[in-house]
């Protein structure tokens, strides 16, 4: 929703900025303007007059919220990134409720590039196929085109979605572009890192692209003998000189670690930036720390001895409240434990592959320090640059006795988010805000577009770093898809709304849970069923924002094992998919682009005699009997703002059929 809406999510309420010290930080947005500047709204006057500031982001990748120092001292070391202590949150606003709507890699970065969109609204809603990954990315509008209609000079180093591998297309003239070498539009520099799981043996994408059309890049190491012709022709476009030079000095047998690499390319890039003078720019830097496999530098290898983790909900002895793909997933905990299943692809046991986490967030912080020390060493660049610090999302470490992210719950969907720059007043902003959803516009507003002509789900920032009583909205809307195949079963979906007070989660299987936040931020004991007016109030209010705001779902019978109601030879059959949210009708057709792995013990396809209609009735009369499994995909009415098609969610579906 554009700033300045009518309709604020959950309604809006005057929300207090604390001055003080940060509660909790992990993105970091600094907008320089001018030091005499004493608020942040000259900032974006002066964007809007024509003076737009440059800007540089840099995202972790599964980065916890409590792992940023000054967050949760008491269980936590505070000395692995004294960067973002010091001279990020020490001198920036921070906001303590930042979410990222849904808690996977994928969706949050799509949600970011996209402009600030739901993942509903992105058609990114896992990091896989078919419902997710790069390939479901509408790239023609993103922050990036977006910025360089303002002039920005734009610039991204290290990750960027899930299943780039897979990526591919055409450039601008209808050449083919091959997967591991597409460079999407808007990018005028593109270093994306694809890394197979080792950190000192990845492939480096080298582009140069286009305004308005995605184009062809260079894969390194195994095209090593073309990138001095691609980037000669690329210097005529400004692609910086000294980044090339690096590039060209790389040694394939003995690549440096990933998170230096990416220190070094964004280092070089500022400089060179610098000195040709193509402000305003834009420089994206995704880090892959401290996403597994987490291979530490060898200089912070040895730190942290003997860490281990039993905060918060570690290791929660009573999980029968919560649903029960959590149950069953709960089980297997001590497994984990005992070494007798595993995390990572090799023997690590949960605590080591915790802390080694915690051993790369060192390297970002130098990262982050040294391109800092880079923009900051000039009056003049300190002045106008912003800086962005933020995670995609967070992580379980057995909270819950789970493992893993695209969970409702705090360690998933928390992120850290602090703006700091000249004319900042060091804050604490309690306010609900997606770090990805409601950055992406703040950029767009600083960079010189009206908030009237932002199109975007998020609200910009900037009423809450100019004014304390900002009106703002009351909660958050959160969204986990089910990834679509049959075995992924055990993992369903939901939608949660997060206030203050009460967070509500309804799952697909038509489980539920509410948690009191004041009195149990740890989410250890549902109160779904309990009674009592104010339990029933907030289910009834969490309810009602769902049912308004979700992104549609298909859902399928509440069957353990997934399937449908089973059919029988010769005897009519009918049922129809079910879905929710979005804007019905739904329209429901056959998928052959799922991509997902045959089934196992079934036949693909429908069950013969049996057809499925548009409205998602699925009818006939059985012929045969046997286990099948089909590929379905539902769409609604709606018209993306992003990139203007409807949304749709595919599924497998299981149907058995016997003999009577």
């Amino acid at each position: 929703m554009r700033r300045g809406s009518e309709a604020v999510q959950g309604g809006a309420r005057v929300r207090a900025v604390v001055r003080g010290a940060f509660g909790a930080a992990c993105a970091v947005l600094a907008c320089a303007c001018d030091a005499t500047i004493t608020t942040a709204e000259p900032c974006a006057a002066r964007a809007a007059a024509g003076e737009r500031p440059n800007v540089v982001v840099f995202l972790t990748d599964d980065q916890r919220l409590d792992s940023v120092p000054g967050v949760a001292p008491e269980y936590m070391p505070q000395d692995l990134m004294p960067t973002v202590r010091d001279a990020l949150i020490a001198q920036g606003v921070s906001f303590t409720q930042a979410v990222v709507e849904n808690p996977r890699c994928c969706p949050s970065r799509a949600s970011f590039l996209s402009g600030g969109f739901f993942s509903h609204n992105t058609g990114v809603l896992t990091n896989t196929w078919p419902n997710g990954g790069a390939r479901r990315f509408d790239d023609r509008r993103t922050l990036a085109t977006l910025l360089k209609r303002k002039g920005y000079t734009t610039v991204l180093i290290g990750k960027y979605l899930n299943g780039y591998n897979q990526l591919g297309g055409s450039d601008g003239e209808g050449n083919p572009i091959p997967p591991k070498h597409y460079v999407p539009p808007g990018w005028d520099v593109f270093i994306c890192v694809t890394s197979s799981g080792d950190w000192r043996a990845y492939e480096i994408v080298v582009g140069a692209g286009q305004k308005r059309s995605a184009t062809r890049g260079v894969l390194l190491p195994s095209e090593a003998s073309d990138l001095p012709a691609y980037l000669e022709e690329a210097a005529s476009r400004g692609f910086p000189p000294s980044v090339a030079s690096y590039l060209l000095s790389l040694d394939p047998a003995n690549l440096p670690h990933v998170t230096d690499f990416e220190r070094v390319v964004a280092v070089r890039a500022a400089k060179d930036l610098m000195r040709a003078g193509n402000a305003p720019f834009f420089i994206n830097v995704c880090l892959e720390a401290p996403h597994g496999p987490a291979t530490p530098p060898a200089q912070d290898r040895d730190r942290l001895p003997g860490f281990e983790f039993r905060s918060r909900a570690w290791g929660e002895d009573n999980v029968r409240d919560k649903p029960r793909d959590v149950r069953e997933a709960a089980e297997l905990f001590t497994e984990y434990y005992a070494g007798r299943l595993h995390l990572t692809n090799d023997d690590r046991l949960p605590d080591e592959f915790f802390a080694d986490q915690l051993r790369c967030l060192p390297s970002a912080d130098r990262a982050m320090a040294d391109v800092l020390g880079t923009l900051e060493g000039r009056e003049e660049w300190r002045e106008r640059t912003m800086y962005v610090y933020a995670s995609d999302n967070g992580l379980l470490w057995g909270e819950h006795r789970l493992f893993d992210k695209g969970k409702p719950y705090e360690e998933c969907a928390r992120v850290p988010l602090v703006i700091r720059g000249p004319g900042i007043a060091p804050a604490s902003v309690s306010a609900p805000v997606y770090a990805n959803i409601d950055l992406a516009p703040t950029i767009l507003e600083w960079a010189g577009y009206a908030p009237s002509r932002i199109v975007s789900d998020g609200m910009s920032l900037t009423p809450l770093l100019t004014d304390p009583d900002a009106a703002w909205r009351e909660e958050v809307l959160l969204q986990v898809y089910y990834r679509g195949a049959h075995e992924d079963i055990r993992e369903p979906g939901c939608a949660a709304v997060r206030g203050e007070r009460w967070k509500y989660i309804e799952h697909d299987t038509g489980e539920l849970e509410l948690y009191d936040l004041l009195a149990d931020p740890f989410e250890a004991r549902s109160r779904h069923g309990d009674d009592g007016p104010e339990y029933a109030d907030a289910r009834a209010h969490g309810a009602g924002i769902i049912a308004a705001q979700r992104g549609l779902t298909a859902l399928t019978d509440r069957r353990r094992d997934g399937s449908l109601k089973a059919g029988f030879v010769g005897v009519p059959y009918e049922i129809t998919l079910p879905a929710t949210g979005g804007t019905p009708p739904y329209h429901w057709s056959l998928d052959a682009e799922s991509e997902f792995p045959p089934p196992t013990g079934c036949e693909a396809g429908l069950p013969p005699g049996l057809a499925l209609q548009d409205d998602g009735r699925l009818a006939g009369v059985p012929q045969s009997e046997g286990c099948y499994e089909f590929v379905a995909r539902v769409e609604d009415e709606s018209v993306s703002p992003q990139h203007g098609g409807p949304q749709r969610h595919v599924r497998s579906y299981r149907v058995y059929v016997g003999i009577e």
